[in-house]
């Protein structure tokens, strides 16, 4: 089975709900894992859950205003030293628009809603490709142009992740699409998420070449054990 990747978005300092990209409409999550909305605690819920440290943090503050490009400029950088010095290891969304230098438990994550040019990407990023119902936000042409410059340019860790079905509880999104990649350049490590409800749905990904799953709301509702 894949390996489960828990998702904290933040938005005003606190962990929200993300339902289809809707973000607007965000609110702070409502789990039946911890009654705080708090980073820490929040992560430490999860990762009691799935058994390991390892989360994905978006700043959507910096996201939606495209303003990031280090991570001294972020809003969320003491919330994020908190959780480095409580031994996570963080896969860090922050609006980035070039590779930053950042600690050694730190993950960049550089994406096409950012407008990250797929040319200047590099192995040690994870590169998102972000969809929405399948078509390329941030950037023109297609998923798989996008994929392609990036991984000509020597990145080898993709998130395929489409925003419409985050949170939806309607399976699935990206089945297809990573499939595709993992047939085309099978050296990569694949990504993915967005819709999960169960079980089933993770073995779905691992089924078309997915390594690790992103999840959020099926941990907090209590579907995927």
């Amino acid at each position: 089975m894949p390996l489960l990747i828990p998702v904290l978005d933040l938005l005003g300092g606190s962990v929200v709900q993300a339902i289809a990209g809707d973000r607007a409409n965000y609110r702070p999550i409502r789990s039946t894992l911890t009654n705080s909305t708090e980073p820490l605690e929040v992560a430490e819920a999860l990762a009691a859950v799935v058994g390991h440290r390892t989360v994905y943090v978006a700043d959507l503050d910096a996201i939606s205003e495209r303003r990031v490009s280090t991570l001294r400029d972020s809003g969320i950088t003491r919330r994020v030293d908190t959780l480095r010095s409580e031994m996570f290891d963080i896969w860090l969304d922050a609006g980035f628009c070039r590779v930053p230098q950042l600690a050694p438990n730190i993950t960049p994550i550089l994406s096409s809603e950012s407008g990250v040019d797929p040319s200047t990407m590099t192995a040690d990023v994870i590169v998102s490709v972000d969809l929405r119902h399948g078509q390329l936000v941030g950037w023109p042409g297609t998923p798989q142009e996008y994929i392609r410059t990036a991984y000509l340019a020597g990145a080898r860790r993709f998130l395929l992740l489409d925003v419409a079905v985050v949170g939806t509880n309607t399976g699935p999104g990206t089945l297809e699409l990573c499939a595709e990649v993992k047939q085309k350049y099978p050296d990569v490590e694949l990504i993915s998420g967005g819709g999960v409800r169960h079980r089933a749905d993770v073995q779905r990904f691992a089924d078309n070449g997915v390594s690790a799953v992103l999840v959020a709301s099926a941990l907090h509702r209590g579907t995927l054990p």
